[in-house]
Order: C-alpha cells, then sequence, then structure tokens
C-alpha cells in the first residue's frame, strides 16, 4: 500500500493505492494550487479506469477547490467511482453557506456536490458513503479505512456555533468548519496510519479521553491542520504508543503568509516524540527546522547532505 501527500501548497491533496487483485485507487482531498491539479494529472498518466472511492474531508476550499475538475473529468471519459464520501450532509443545506467566507468557494462546492448526484443519475458513481465516528469499511483482504471523527458531538458544536450569529460572526462560523473534519485510521495489518486532515483541539481531546487510539503503533500520521499550534493537542501526541521503530509525521504545508503553517513549536514537539518530520514544502517553521538541522551538522563536523524530509515536494510512503 502506498499513500502520497501531493504537495498542492497549503491544503490537502491524498492519493491511496494498494492491491486488490488489481491495483486500486482512492482519493482524499484534492486542491488546485498555482491553477494546476496534481491529484487530476496523476490520474491521468496512471490511467485507472475505476477510483474506489473519492472523499471531501471538510468543507473548507484548500481541501476540494480541485475537484470540479476531477469530477468533469470522471465524466467526460467515463471513469467508474465506487463511493463518494464526506460529512456535509449531517448538519443540513442551511449551514452551507456558512462554510466558506468566499462566494466562489461556496459556489464551488455546490457544483461538485451537484456534480456527484448527476454522475450517481448515470451510473458512473455507484454510492454514497457519509464517513462519520465508528463508520468503516473494508478495502481489501487487509485493508480497511476507519472513521473516528466528526462525532455527533463535534457536528452539534459547529451548528451552535453558527447559530450564534452567523451573518455578524462569518470568520468564525467558517473556521468552526473544521470541526466537520474527518480522521480516518487506515490499518493493514499491524501497519496504521492516521489522517487528521484539519481536526480541531476539541476532537483530539475527545478522542484522548474515549482513548480510542491508545495502545495503536502509527507508522504514520498527518499533522494536523498543516501544523497549526492552534490543533496541536500535547495529551494526544504523548498518549500515542512510543515505539523505537521509525515513526513518520507529515505536514501538506504551502507558502502562506497569514497562517505561516507549519509552526516551528508543533514540529519540534513531534519530533520529540519520536516521529521523522516531513513537509511538503520547506517554509515557515519546518525552513526554520531544516537550518536548526543544518548548524548541528556543521556543529557536529558532519558533510551538510540533508535526509529526504528534509526536503520538500510530494511525499509518498509504502506500508
Amino acid at each position: 500500500m502506498n499513500i502520497t501527500f501531493k504537495n498542492v501548497g497549503q491544503g490537502d491533496s491524498i492519493i491511496i493505492e494498494w492491491d486488490d487483485e488489481v491495483k486500486k485507487i482512492g482519493i482524499i482531498d484534492c486542491n488546485l494550487v498555482n491553477g494546476k491539479n496534481p491529484v487530476l494529472e496523476y490520474l491521468k498518466i496512471a490511467k485507472y479506469e475505476v477510483i474506489d472511492f473519492l472523499i471531501i474531508s471538510h468543507p473548507h476550499d484548500d481541501h476540494y477547490s480541485g475537484f470540479t475538475q476531477l469530477l468533469d473529468y470522471v465524466e467526460a471519459t467515463g471513469i467508474a467511482v465506487n463511493w463518494f464520501g464526506h460529512t456535509i450532509s449531517q448538519t443540513g443545506k442551511a449551514y452551507w453557506k456558512y462554510f466558506e467566507l468566499g462566494v466562489q468557494a461556496t459556489r464551488d462546492l455546490d457544483y461538485i456536490l451537484k456534480k456527484a448526484i448527476q454522475l450517481k443519475k448515470t451510473g458512473l458513481l455507484k454510492k454514497w458513503e457519509i464517513p462519520i465516528e465508528k463508520w468503516r469499511i473494508q478495502l481489501s483482504e487487509e485493508v480497511y479505512l476507519e472513521s473516528l471523527s466528526p462525532s455527533h458531538d463535534e457536528i452539534q458544536k459547529f451548528m451552535e456555533i453558527v447559530d450564534l450569529d452567523p451573518d455578524l460572526n462569518k470568520k468564525q462560523a467558517s473556521g468552526a468548519a473544521n470541526l466537520l473534519s474527518t480522521v480516518f485510521k487506515i490499518s493493514k495489518g499491524s501497519n496504521n496510519i492516521l489522517l487528521t486532515s484539519d481536526a480541531v483541539l476539541e476532537t483530539f481531546k475527545r478522542l484522548h479521553d474515549e482513548k480510542v487510539l491508545h495502545g495503536i503503533n502509527f507508522k504514520s500520521i498527518q499533522i494536523p491542520h498543516h501544523g497549526s499550534i492552534k490543533n496541536f493537542s500535547e495529551d494526544f501526541w504523548a498518549s500515542l504508543t512510543n515505539t523505537d521503530i521509525e515513526k513518520i509525521a507529515v505536514a501538506s504545508s504551502g507558502q502562506n503568509l497569514k497562517y505561516k503553517h507549519p509552526h516551528l513549536e508543533v514540529l519540534k514537539k513531534i519530533e520529540s516524540y519520536k516521529f521523522k518530520i516531513h513537509c511538503t514544502n520547506i517554509v515557515h517553521g519546518m525552513q526554520e527546522y531544516v537550518e536548526s538541522v543544518r548548524k548541528s551538522l556543521v556543529l557536529d563536523g558532519v558533510s551538510e547532505v540533508l535526509d529526504d524530509n528534509l526536503i520538500g515536494g510530494d511525499k509518498t510512503f509504502s506500508f
């Protein structure tokens, strides 16, 4: 099984590939970067005739902006999609206009969901799924995908925040859409991967308090919300099983001057839990992190040759 975090700047585009008699592919999020669609470009090269699943982790456009092109391509080429999943429908349509501040992003999401309905009617899309807490699907005899979030609590809190007065607090209402973010555990035998998207502190507190992930060894964990300190839960990370096997923590990052993700303090803390840090772009906190490694190499008298985790670009891992 391979998992690839495409370099799409600040945003997510994740490709999962595995063998189940034939080679299969699933896609979680699809973001445009500089007018390009790296997921679609890969799909055209790989020449898959069937996509096992498409998922929108949550309704922020740095996670779904490329789905308009992707679904248009599915329709034009006749590629079959076994299932399409998102958590948006759990809130009710009255809340959808508050996901994003920009009108165009809202229109794009509306187009994506309507296009998916059309594909379902034509038979190209086989099923809809709602990947909320306790949802689980078998991808092959050895591999399964399980959703740990959002739970009913996170969905209810999102609606409560929006209901406070969304027209006066549009920024707060839009930010609250992170409460709808999926958290997925992918398992293949004893190998486990955790995909956190933009999950918030409330989610990690719940998972920690419920001991959902206690005792589980993770080979790879996606750093939440592109490495934001606001989404970092020390209790959650400290509670994960600590083993000597090489573990990977990866963040999808980009040159975003407003948020400056990833934050250095997050990377250093995660490293202290024996994770090897990877980022799709060496910017902001990751740039500081790499510079500190360079200084250490010089002080130790070691030739300045950086490991691949300290270089940006697509990040692919095999399990």
